[in-house]
């Protein structure tokens, strides 16, 4: 992203290619993290839509681990990864995951809105740490979760009931989101519609984007979307947890 990234169908390479930089580069962030102070950051939520519902280049899973370390730099603390009703490529999801818990001690969230767990998710899930890790599923498929609950697994509801829910939403100003594509948009909501688009993860830098004063982010209090597109949202679902 600060270096220009350029789409290619060849840029999907196993992820164990980069197992060895990744590896040091966390040891040094590990050794480094005592004697550096890191600046506040005003950004603190990370959410990323790994389903493609266009025909495009998707992002590839050395991009997504960029997109991770850029949203620390900026203060995310808190990653949604939403997966639709699928899992998608499972290696690449829980490389993500495990690389925003262990060199950013982030909170992972990961969205689904199957219907009921299959294996593949379940083997994922119980591999995370326990404590780090939401699995977060839409209210009506809750008691289909009960199996993972009782083994430990923190099951939370994807659109938990909100006083703010019919207030106005101050969260896109705190949050970045990148569809599946690499695009930016000012938040889930909203993702599609070009008044609303930011930029790509292709080129620019993500600093940049989401300070820029001319760019949108925010949505007007009065929207009249239907709010199933806040399904996921990491803000609400934090500010839910935090409660509760």
């Amino acid at each position: 992203m600060s270096t220009s990234i350029e789409p290619s169908p060849e840029n999907d390479a196993p992820l164990e290619h980069f197992a060895l930089p990744r590896k040091i580069i966390r040891e040094v962030r590990a050794c480094a993290s005592t004697a550096a102070d890191q600046p506040e950051g005003d950004i603190f939520y990370l959410w990323l839509q790994m389903t493609v519902g266009t025909p495009a280049v998707a992002v590839a899973g050395e991009q997504w681990l960029n997109v991770i370390d850029e949203a620390a730099s900026v203060g995310v603390n808190w990653l949604v990864i939403s997966m639709g009703d699928g899992v998608g490529n499972i290696e690449v999801t829980e490389a993500m995951c495990r690389w925003a818990q262990d060199t950013h001690q982030m909170t992972v969230c990961l969205h689904t809105t199957m219907s009921a767990p299959d294996p593949m998710l379940r083997t994922m899930v119980c591999a995370l740490p326990k404590s780090e890790t939401y699995l977060l599923v839409e209210p009506s498929f809750d008691a289909a979760f009960a199996e993972l609950k009782a083994a430990g697994i923190q099951v939370a509801l994807a659109s938990p009931e909100s006083p703010e829910a019919h207030s106005a939403c101050d969260y896109p100003c705190k949050m970045v989101y990148v569809d599946a594509c690499g695009s930016l948009y000012t938040c889930g909501l909203v993702a599609g519609e070009r008044e609303f688009f930011l930029g790509s993860v292709f080129s620019g830098s993500l600093e940049h984007i989401v300070h820029h004063p001319e760019l949108p982010h925010s949505v007007d209090a009065l929207d009249t979307r239907p709010k199933d597109g806040c399904s996921g949202c990491p803000p609400l679902v934090a500010k839910y947890l935090c409660r509760h």
